[in-house]
């Protein structure tokens, strides 16, 4: 799918290159982002970087044959959402000057004048056509995915079995406090019932002896 120079006896094979690719969402499975970037042209490897348990971490790094397949990758991945989440696709200033290289020979080779549409980027037409082709076959991905990264993530049972238990002890203090709140409350209401009670009684005592 990757198109390289053709080369000649004295020509030599374009370098390996290697692309970092970050920002990618924890649903986003590692078998779907490697069929993604095989889609950009032939991977040489990927490495999605683990974390000390093991758990796979949102960044990692692809070697690829031909700087054309790098350049098509951060052409069409760079900035490639899924779930929420846009990846970031770049290479170091040591392999940015590799593809400038690639792209000056390229474009030195090529006999083919260079059109008034063509894109700033000095995409030619075959390559233009090429990333049609593997986008369409980036979108064939993301609907084949599509109901695992749908799929909400599965929480751990211990540390939720423990916020379930705290949550429920908050709530049987917070209980507890508006009961007793609520029997103080009806205490200090007796009171003052009695308060007034007293004051009645002795209100209606002295209102009998003066009618006496």
């Amino acid at each position: 799918m990757c198109l390289s120079l053709q080369s000649t006896g004295q020509e030599e094979k374009p370098p390996v290159t290697t692309v970092f690719v970050g920002n990618i969402s924890e649903r986003a499975p590692d078998a779907m982002v490697r069929q993604m970037l095989s889609r950009c042209g032939n991977v040489i490897s990927w490495k999605r970087v683990q974390g000390a348990s093991g758990k796979l971490q949102a960044f990692g790094f692809c070697e690829y044959e031909y700087p054309e397949a790098t350049l098509r990758c951060i052409r069409l991945l760079n900035e490639w959402a899924i779930c929420g989440k846009k990846l970031v696709v770049k290479v170091d200033a040591k392999t940015k000057t590799l593809l400038e290289e690639y792209k000056e020979k390229k474009k030195n080779s090529s006999k083919e004048e260079k059109e008034e549409g063509e894109t700033t980027d000095d995409v030619d037409e075959f390559s233009q056509r090429e990333d049609r082709v593997a986008k369409a076959g980036l979108d064939a991905i993301m609907r084949e995915y599509a109901r695992e990264l749908n799929k909400e993530p599965e929480p751990s049972v211990k540390p939720e079995e423990k916020k379930e238990d705290i949550k429920k002890k908050d709530l049987k203090e917070k209980d507890k406090k508006k009961a007793d709140q609520g029997l103080e409350d009806l205490e200090m209401e007796d009171d003052k019932k009695d308060l007034i009670n007293k004051e009645i009684n002795k209100f209606r005592d002295l209102h009998k002896v003066g009618h006496r």
